[in-house]
C-alpha cells in the first residue's frame, strides 16, 4: 500500500487536449490531469489531490466538482459530506487527480491534506481493518518482533525519478489478490507476556537439543499474524492452507521469511487468474535475518524450495517506455487484464527519498476498469469496491 499524500509541487509539463480545444493536460510527477486551458503555466506551484481521495462537500462545492466525483459518502438525511476522486478519461483522454490553486502561506513539498480535510477512500468491507473471507473475521496474534511486514511499496508515478535509465531491474507481473508472509521466528525475538510457559520451554528445548527446524512458525497478511483455526484437521482461513499445502514449516529455517500474493477463487472479484475454482500463490520475495534476499538470490531460493513465483516480465536496463509497455495488456497466467508491474533493483538498493528501491506501476486501464465496475455496484446498491480483502 502507498502513502497518501496532498502536496504543494511544480507542473512539469503542460500540453494540449488533442479532442478538446478548452483543455490542457498538465503533468504532475508521473501523473496527468486534465484542467481549463491557459489557467496555469509550467512551473506553477499547486496542490495535486491524488485519485481515492475523499474530498469534502465543501472544497467540492467551491471547485464545482462535486458533480463529477463518484462513491459519494452521505449522512443519514442524505446530506452530502465527501466524494471520491477516481481514474477517468475526459474527452478519451485520461485524467488521475484534481489540481487546485494552493495558499500563498503553503510551501513547496508540504503535505496539506489535513488543511484541506481531505481524507483517502476506504472500501467498506475493510474499513475496520480486518482481514476477511467471506463475512468471517480471523483471529489475529500480537505481532512478533523479527516476523517483518512487507515493505510499502509505492507508486512509480510519484517517484518517477526513483530508477535510471541503463540500471539493471527485475518487472514482475503485479497480481491482484491478498498478501501473505509467512516466517520462522528466533524464539528470542519473541516477547514472552503473549506465549505459554509450556510453549516457552519447548522453543528453548528445541533451541538447545538440536531439533531439524526449530523456530515459531508464523502465517499472516501483510498486516497481521494468524492464528492456526482448524476444523475437522482443515484450515478455517486461505492464509493457513497455502502455508500448509507447500510445507512452508518444513522450508522455511530460523529467521527465514517470504512474501507472497494469494489468488483464485474467492480472492478478488473479476481476478481469478489460472486458479479459478481454488486460491493458489505466487511468491516475490524473501528475506533471511531481516534482509531481503538480492533478485537471483530470491530465485534460486524459490528453484530449491520448489516454490512458484510471480511472472518474471524482464530483467535487464530500465527505461520508462518498457515498463509503460508491460504495465498494460493481459495477465500472463490469465485471460483477463494485467494489474500492473513491480520495479525493483536486481540487488538491493536503498533510495533517499524511498527507502528500498521497489516501485509499483499500475496499468491505467486496470483502474479505468475497476472505476466502472464500482460505479455498477453502486448503482445496483451493492458495496462499491472490487476488492474483498484488506492488503
Amino acid at each position: 500500500m502507498s502513502s497518501f499524500y496532498c502536496k504543494v509541487t511544480k507542473i512539469k509539463d503542460i500540453k494540449p487536449h488533442e479532442n478538446a480545444d478548452r483543455l490542457e493536460i498538465i503533468k504532475i510527477d508521473g501523473w496527468q490531469c486534465i484542467s481549463s486551458k491557459g489557467r496555469y503555466k509550467v512551473g506553477d506551484e499547486v496542490v495535486y489531490i491524488p485519485i481515492d481521495s475523499l474530498v469534502p462537500f465543501e472544497l467540492s462545492e467551491k471547485l464545482c466538482i462535486t458533480n463529477y466525483l463518484t462513491n459519494k459518502i452521505k449522512d443519514s438525511q442524505g446530506n452530502i459530506l465527501a466524494s471520491r476522486v477516481k481514474t477517468i478519461k475526459l474527452r478519451g483522454i485520461l485524467s488521475q487527480g484534481l489540481i487546485i490553486d494552493k495558499d500563498p502561506e503553503w510551501k513547496l513539498g508540504q503535505d496539506v491534506r489535513e488543511i484541506l480535510k481531505i481524507e483517502k477512500y476506504e472500501p467498506p468491507e475493510t474499513a475496520s481493518g480486518k482481514v476477511q473471507l467471506k463475512g468471517r473475521s480471523f483471529i489475529q496474534f500480537p505481532e512478533f518482533e523479527g516476523f517483518q511486514q512487507y515493505t510499502n511499496i509505492e507508486n512509480f508515478k510519484n517517484f518517477p525519478d526513483v530508477f535510471e535509465d541503463g540500471e539493471e531491474v527485475v518487472i514482475l507481473e503485479k497480481l491482484h489478490g491478498t498478501n501473505f508472509r509467512s516466517g520462522k521466528i528466533n524464539p528470542f525475538n519473541i516477547d514472552w507476556k503473549y506465549i505459554p510457559l509450556l510453549l516457552k520451554l519447548r522453543l528453548l528445548l528445541t533451541k538447545f537439543f538440536g531439533a531439524k527446524n526449530p523456530g515459531f512458525f508464523t502465517v499472516g497478511t501483510h498486516r497481521t499474524n494468524l492464528k492456526k483455526q482448524k476444523m475437522k484437521d482443515k484450515f478455517l482461513n486461505v492464509y493457513w492452507r497455502i502455508a500448509e499445502k507447500y510445507k512452508l514449516r518444513d522450508k522455511l529455517k530460523m529467521s527465514e521469511e517470504i512474501f507472497g500474493e494469494i489468488y483464485g477463487y474467492g480472492i478478488q472479484k473479476y481476478f481469478p487468474y489460472d486458479s479459478p475454482y481454488t486460491q493458489s500463490v505466487r511468491f516475490f520475495d524473501a528475506m533471511i535475518h531481516n534482509q531481503y534476499l538480492n533478485w537471483f538470490h530470491f530465485q534460486n531460493f524459490c528453484e530449491r524450495e520448489n516454490l512458484p513465483m510471480v511472472p518474471v516480465l524482464y530483467v535487464g536496463p530500465f527505461s520508462l517506455e518498457k515498463v509503460i509497455e508491460l504495465a498494460s495488456g493481459k495477465s500472463t497466467i490469465a485471460d483477463h487484464m494485467r494489474e500492473g508491474v513491480i520495479i525493483k533493483s536486481t540487488t538491493e538498493q536503498f533510495h533517499p527519498k524511498l527507502g528500498r528501491k521497489i516501485l509499483k506501476y499500475i496499468n491505467d486501464e486496470y483502474l479505468l476498469f475497476k472505476s466502472k465496475k464500482e460505479d455498477e455496484l453502486e448503482s445496483k446498491g451493492e458495496v462499491p469496491e472490487l476488492d474483498i480483502f484488506s492488503h
